[in-house]
């Protein structure tokens, strides 16, 4: 049974949460459970040459320690570009000499309004306080 949007009659919020709420959004027999997320950025560190910034995170949700590009939820009402810096400071310790927004896409858009905004940065230099154990650089 396709859903069209016209056609939803109830939703219901079971669950919200610091990060995220929960919906689940019916019309007749057919419902679906909708994560409601506020957004996020993924930053694309190019270093020198032709090298990438990964950060390694524990992902619970795996039960894995992952290697990823650096990324950040939001704040209500941040611009991505002001939070892509932000984040990028915060995960790596760089400072981004250059923001540019490459474009937009949603996560996992079959059950999650997250939409990701993806800006690659080029680095002017290290802050203090760069923590090596939680950033590594790639050769790609």
């Amino acid at each position: 049974m396709i859903m069209r949007m016209q056609d939803v009659i109830t939703v219901h919020r079971p669950y919200r949460g610091r990060l995220f709420a929960v919906e689940v959004v019916s019309r007749g027999m057919a419902s679906r459970e909708v994560v409601r997320h506020p957004g996020a950025v993924l930053k694309v560190p190019c270093l020198d040459g032709d090298r990438l910034a990964l950060v390694r995170n524990c992902r619970v949700a795996v039960n894995k320690r992952l290697w990823e590009l650096p990324a950040g939820t939001l704040k209500p009402g941040e611009r991505p570009q002001i939070a892509a810096g932000r984040d990028l400071e915060e995960e790596t310790g760089y400072r981004a000499a250059v923001i540019t927004h490459l474009g937009d896409f949603y996560t996992s858009s079959g059950f999650c309004d997250e939409l990701g905004s993806a800006p690659p940065t080029d680095w002017s230099s290290s802050a203090s306080g760069w923590n090596p154990t939680r950033t590594s650089r790639w050769a790609w």
